[in-house]
């Protein structure tokens, strides 16, 4: 079942086409580092300048020019659907041509963000092709960018684009590209005084898929001078390293990047820009009887990108808008990495997802596919037959009745596999019609008196966007269950309930209109964690407040991170898992001296989901070489340095993979396996 999910987490990803996140536009400036300060173009010149400024500078006379010569291949394969009637792999490609225009036209109405009006023009080569299908082939749709649509970008003065607004009739290509230009690219500087001196520096960026560690280096800030002129020069390299915090279904991500970046800060713009980037990802299955399947390449990547300046006040280019400032407040408006996806496209993604499956398909052959063995035949029905349900609303009624003829004949059948089946299939299809029916079955007094009922209704933590109505009939079960001291039933129920909470806190809750705050929905797991009267409630509430992610939870599940027991403090490490604050990683942080390596997995586990700031990683290896973890643990270690750290401090990784080497005595294959990586640092 894990591996289904993540597989469908995964081409979830591709089907909102948030893959085209991954390529790298141009943004003309820096984004907001952590602390204010000045950056030197010329660390050796008086008249030091602070860095920013360049990028404040928003000429309303001066029209920005930047040409885009930009590539990108990407391609998803898909294990469970292989040697099937259906594509194995998801595959998509762009190229681009053009001109980038930029106009400043003001500011917003905080008065600090400015506006600008972008453009394509002189577009030489356009196409924008996924599953084979080139989606701007139609003439109509590229002659009206050689039209030069314009739509509005609003910036802020350290550079991060803050928000696009578009026409209501602004081709929906248009609006997706936009948000491809001006989503991901950002060159984030470190601030702070000492920044005229620091050479390198790491942060992180938001990407479509997840946060990404970035290393800069300074390459040179030279000045040259001569008796007409002086020349400022600054240029920079990327590195993207790894990525944090991705979602399910994606592992171990391989990066190879390579960008530069030059700076003419007399321009008080780039020069150019140049980006190759490959990338790619195998995702492999924790459970011993899965296939072989499991571990092959599920994504892989590349992309180039070149941005050159061309010039300001280009009278060829000279801007004869439509849009006004007063008139921004009325265009449509978007946030930057908003996916734009038109009907026609969801429509023609989810019939290449169906593949022929139709109704009567299903009722005929859910049985065998619940009973089969074969979990790539299994994955395959599922990710067909739910897409099914999304093109087909209507066919979620017939599903409560599959399940109830079942459901009489077989009622005492412990763990029937077709009614799990069922059930998988309306949780993953997630559409309002699917919860409604997945309710309706829950609900039914028969279905209560089945074996494994409270396995079924765990299934409500797992739709994607709960609605209201969900929403409230999970709460009643939870309150139902505790009135009748049903235990079993209580704990799954408060279990889902977290993961709605952090639905909600997520923003994806459909609708935006439920019965009851996100704070009475958690007040009631608190209350629950309160009254526990046992262990097992505490830990069963403790998970229940870890999937809720709500920050205001750090401080109560603080309680039990000194508790006698270990295995509540191994839940509670477990429970700050999505709630990464200065508080929470200090409580983690603290954890590291835990005695128990149960606890200490835990902890680890956690530490690993949080931003792997350079500080992260010192701090790790420091409580590594004061000898406060435990070699029970070293494997999840040697897993943190290969991951986070090898790429970028490859000293520290050397010296954190020694000191496993030195300190192991019993795991004499995890030895050879450190010792085949240190190969790399001779």
């Amino acid at each position: 079942m894990n591996r289904f999910f993540k597989i469908t987490l995964l081409i979830l990803l591709v089907v909102s086409l948030s893959w085209l996140w991954w390529f790298k536009p141009w943004i003309p400036g820096v984004a907001d580092g952590s602390r204010d300060g000045d950056i030197d173009g010329d660390t050796t010149s008086n008249n030091q300048k602070n860095f920013e400024a360049y990028f404040q500078k928003w000429d309303s006379n001066t029209t920005y020019v930047y040409k885009i010569d930009w590539s990108s291949i990407q391609n998803n394969k898909i294990p469970s659907l292989e040697n099937t009637l259906s594509s194995s792999s998801l595959s998509g490609s762009l190229k681009l041509v053009a001109k980038l225009i930029l106009k400043p036209i003001g500011k917003s109405d905080n008065g600090k963000n400015i506006l600008l009006i972008a453009s394509l023009q002189d577009v030489e080569n356009i196409s924008y092709a996924l599953l084979g299908k080139d989606l701007i082939a139609d003439n109509k749709i590229k002659n009206e960018y050689v039209k030069y649509v314009e739509y509005v970008v609003e910036i802020e003065p350290k550079g991060r684009v803050v928000g696009l607004r578009f026409f209501s009739n602004t081709p929906e290509v248009t609006k997706q590209l936009a948000q491809f230009l001006f989503s991901e690219f950002q060159v984030i500087f470190p601030g702070g005084k000492e920044s005229d001196t620091v050479d390198s520096w790491s942060t992180n960026e938001l990407t479509g898929i997840g946060e990404a560690s970035i290393e800069y280096s300074k390459v040179s800030s030279s000045s040259s001078s001569s008796s007409s002129s002086s020349s400022q020069k600054l240029q920079l390299t990327k590195k993207r390293l790894s990525y944090n915090n991705l979602p399910q279904g994606q592992k171990d991500i391989k990066i190879v990047s390579d960008t530069k970046i030059d700076f003419d800060l007399n321009e008080n713009q780039i020069k150019e820009y140049i980006s190759s980037e490959s990338v790619s990802s195998s995702s492999s299955s924790s459970s011993s009887s899965s296939s072989s399947n499991d571990s092959k390449n599920l994504f892989s990547y590349q992309n180039e990108l070149k941005v050159h300046f061309i010039g300001k006040n280009l009278k060829e280019f000279q801007i004869k808008s439509k849009i006004t400032q007063g008139e921004v407040t009325s265009l449509e408006s978007r946030s930057p990495g908003e996916s734009v996806v038109s009907p026609e496209t969801v429509k023609y993604m989810l019939n290449q997802r169906v593949a022929g499956m139709t109704l009567s398909y299903l009722k005929s052959h859910y049985k065998n596919v619940a009973n089969t063995k074969i979990s790539v035949d299994r994955n395959r029905f599922v990710w067909q037959a739910t897409g099914l349900l999304i093109l087909h609303p209507e066919y979620a009624k017939e599903l409560v009745g599959i399940f109830k003829s079942n459901l009489n004949k077989n009622i005492n059948k412990g763990n029937a596999p077709d009614r799990a089946l069922i059930a998988d299939l309306l949780a993953n299809a997630g559409n309002t019609e699917s919860q409604k029916a997945l309710r309706e079955i829950l609900a039914d007094n028969e279905t209560k008196n089945v074996p494994e009922y409270n396995l079924l209704f765990q299934r409500m933590s797992i739709i994607k966007n709960p609605d209201a109505d969900s929403e409230r009939f999970v709460r009643d079960v939870l309150v139902e269950a505790k009135k009748n001291r049903n235990q079993s039933l209580e704990y799954s129920s408060a279990n889902s309930l977290g993961a709605i909470i952090n639905s909600k806190i997520a923003g994806s809750v459909a609708g935006n209109s439920t019965s009851s705050s996100i704070e009475s929905l958690n007040e009631e797991l608190i209350k629950g964690l309160n009254s526990a009267s046992d262990i097992k409630g505490q830990l069963a509430y403790l998970g229940a407040l870890g999937n809720a992610g709500l920050d205001k939870n750090v401080d109560v599940i603080k309680n039990y991170t000194h508790d006698n027991n270990p295995l509540l403090r191994s839940a509670a490490a477990q429970a700050l898992r999505k709630t990464e604050s200065e508080n929470s990683r200090q409580i983690i942080k603290e954890m590291f001296a835990d005695n128990d390596p149960n606890v200490q997995r835990a902890v680890i586990e956690t530490y690993m989901r949080y931003k792997q700031t350079v500080e992260a990683k010192e701090y790790f290896a420091q409580a590594l070489f004061a000898g406060k973890v435990k070699s029970d643990v070293f494997g999840l270690v040697v897993k943190y340095v290969e991951n986070n750290v090898s790429i970028n401090d490859p000293k520290m990784a050397k010296e954190m993979l020694e000191y496993v080497l030195n300190n192991e005595s019993k795991d004499t294959e995890l030895k050879a396996y450190v010792n085949t990586l240190l190969q790399a640092y001779k």
